[in-house]
């Protein structure tokens, strides 16, 4: 549900009917849970040291979502040790977004 600064959202990205037929299924009590790219891996093709990833706050207001119906349980950026492809590791941030609905 994010996206680097300039460029499509992965709201956009992701079809809006996907969403909304996910936000319809998922049963009372149920989670929502993203995960997405929170930095740059140093092996990427892009690595350009301006690219901006939005929050998860960011993300959680891009869903828009009834607070009466969705309360956020996690809005995160874990960070972790990734191996890229040459063995290579590097501490890389995931975002981490995990609403849950109430009714």
């Amino acid at each position: 549900m994010s996206g680097c600064e300039g460029s499509t959202s992965r709201t956009d990205q992701l079809s809006r009917a996907d969403l909304e037929v996910q936000r319809r299924v998922l049963t009372p009590g149920g989670v929502l849970l993203i995960v997405d790219h929170g930095s740059v891996r140093p092996w990427a093709w892009n690595t350009d040291p301006g690219t901006r990833f939005p929050s998860p706050e960011d993300i959680y207001d891009e869903l828009a979502l009834d607070t009466a119906r969705w309360t956020p349980q996690r809005l995160a950026t874990p960070q972790r040790v990734a191996t890229g492809p040459g063995g290579q590791t590097a501490t890389v941030t995931d975002t981490v977004v995990a609403v849950r609905r109430l009714a």
